[in-house]
């Protein structure tokens, strides 16, 4: 699924921990339209940094997973307000 320009749903989902624990990481419907506000701001980003690709690490989890990965039960990345990410053309 798209969800804007640049990105897609599933970079935001991706999870090798998920996959290895079969965790099942699909959002409901408001947390996508979470993560399509977040990715439209991300396009934004993306032109900021000279218009180069931005990589997704770590975008939603879902409550088994952020507790999987040890991370607290109120991260915002389990809302769909959150993205790690690296922009590897802009630079480190």
């Amino acid at each position: 699924m798209q969800l804007s320009k640049n990105f897609k749903l599933n970079e935001f989902t991706a999870s090798q921990t998920a996959t290895r624990k079969g965790i099942d990481n699909t959002p409901a419907a408001p947390i996508i339209e979470r993560l399509r506000m977040l990715a439209n701001t991300l396009e934004q980003v993306r032109t900021l940094l000279g218009d180069n690709s931005i990589r997704i690490s770590s975008g939603y989890r879902c409550l088994a997973l952020n507790r999987a990965i040890g991370s607290g039960d109120s991260s915002a990345h389990v809302q769909g307000y959150a993205v790690d990410f690296t922009c590897p053309g802009f630079g480190t």
